[in-house]
């Protein structure tokens, strides 16, 4: 049997798309893309035919009347104030989005600032940041003491903070944040820019679709009651991507919504960048599925996503115990590999005696056992909790007797 190699010269999620197209028998838990999309009216407006056309979008962001539609929708589902001035789409991902709010923020600093992130994090905001020649500052997330965290880091670098990047519900723990810690933050960076500074606040909100619900509006219970304010001294951006919620990475589709002070600013840079790059028929069916009759059936998705994911996380906290690090239901977790499994030289499917000496080494061993994981860094592994539970349990299992595997091996010998 052939034994394959991980592509360890990617970035890890693309190392794990290749990894599991060379194996394919494998069960992916490694790429977070979403496997059930909309039914119905919805699902039929987002797989409508698009065409190309030689003539230019006119409007950055969408018609005005698409983007009080959206405006509306985010207020509904979301709880956060927008408007039609404030609010912008782009046929594009939600990186596209976070690379403007990065731009936005950083310009409004001298040459060497610097974002402040989350400890755990989606690799692609370092590569923004590396786009933007911006330094980082790390919070740990955690259910409180983050406003602490964060204010300890303003505090120490003054001035040269040009932005704080928020990602919740959390890639890759899946935490949610309070509405009460929220706030607390919201509180430090008021009072960082009511003393002269201009600190820009970044929400990059893409797993909303797998939250819980209330009754009523707002309909998603994010956290977010009463944090963000058209009022504020603080400047935000929040970004919304529906590439996991109604499985639009292709062709793209990110709504964002700004402070008002800064809505010149992201609309001149849409202007000159992203903003004009959509199909019109494209715009005016997303148009439609935002209208307040669809709430129903886009909440109706939205709960079936909420179940899978708790289905999968009880699962998966069932079968690894706590090597599964804290966080809440949704579409990735995190895995902690336990110390005692390095340096053991396991019997590999090709008859190969192989030592694990690092992550990828396991990660590549995973794989070849028939199950695919993301290197999260350190002794970490990111899991997906996109699959049909039966398929999620099934990965699960394969890497549970895989890791055990590992455990039974013995250590290699000392060179």
């Amino acid at each position: 049997m052939t034994y394959v190699a991980l592509k360890r010269e990617l970035s890890p999620t693309a190392a794990a798309v290749q990894f599991f197209n060379a194996i394919p028998s494998a069960v992916n838990l490694g790429q977070g893309r979403e496997v059930d999309d909309p039914e119905g009216k919805i699902g039929d407006l987002l797989k409508a035919d698009l065409k190309t056309s030689c003539k230019y979008n006119s409007a950055p962001g969408g018609e005005m009347a698409l983007r009080e539609a959206a405006a509306g929708w985010i207020e509904r589902f979301m709880g956060i104030p927008a408007t039609a001035a404030t609010t912008f789409l782009i046929q594009q991902l939600g990186r596209e989005g976070l690379g403007h709010a990065l731009k936005v923020a950083a310009l409004k600093k001298e040459p060497g600032s610097i974002a402040i992130l989350p400890d755990t994090r989606w690799p692609m905001v370092d590569e923004k940041l590396e786009d933007e020649r911006l330094g980082a500052a790390e919070y740990k997330v955690q259910r409180k003491g983050m406003a602490e965290e964060i204010d300890t880091i303003i505090q120490k670098n003054g001035k040269k903070v040009s932005s704080l990047y928020l990602n919740f519900p959390h890639n890759p723990t899946g935490m949610h944040i309070t509405a009460d810690e929220n706030k607390k933050i919201m509180g430090v960076l008021e009072a960082a820019n009511a003393s002269g500074n201009t600190i820009v606040r970044i929400d990059d909100i893409p797993y909303f679709g797998g939250c819980n619900q209330n009754a009523e509006a707002p309909y998603l219970q994010l956290g977010y009651d009463g944090v963000l304010s058209a009022e504020s001294k603080t400047p935000w951006a929040a970004i919304f991507s529906f590439s996991k919620a109604f499985g639009t990475a292709n062709p793209g589709m990110t709504i964002i919504v700004v402070h008002p002070s800064i809505a010149a600013e992201v609309s001149k840079r849409l202007t000159r960048t992203t903003g004009l790059a959509y199909v019109p028929a494209f715009f005016d069916h997303f148009a439609e599925i935002l209208k307040p009759e669809n709430d129903k059936d886009v909440l109706a998705h939205f709960a079936a996503l909420n179940k899978k994911y708790k289905i999968n996380r009880k699962a998966l906290e069932e079968a690894m115990g706590n090597m599964v690090l804290e966080g809440d239901p949704g579409m990735t977790s995190l895995v902690e590999v336990p110390e005692e499994l390095f340096g053991r030289t396991v019997s590999c499917a090709d008859g190969q005696d192989r030592t694990m000496n690092d992550l990828d080494d396991i990660i590549e061993f995973l794989g070849n056992e028939g199950v695919i994981t993301v290197n999260n860094g350190g002794r970490l592994l990111r899991l997906a909790q996109a699959a049909h539970p039966d398929q999620f349990v099934d990965g699960v299992n394969r890497l549970k007797a895989a890791l055990d595997k590992i455990r039974n091996s013995p250590m290699a010998e000392a060179a």
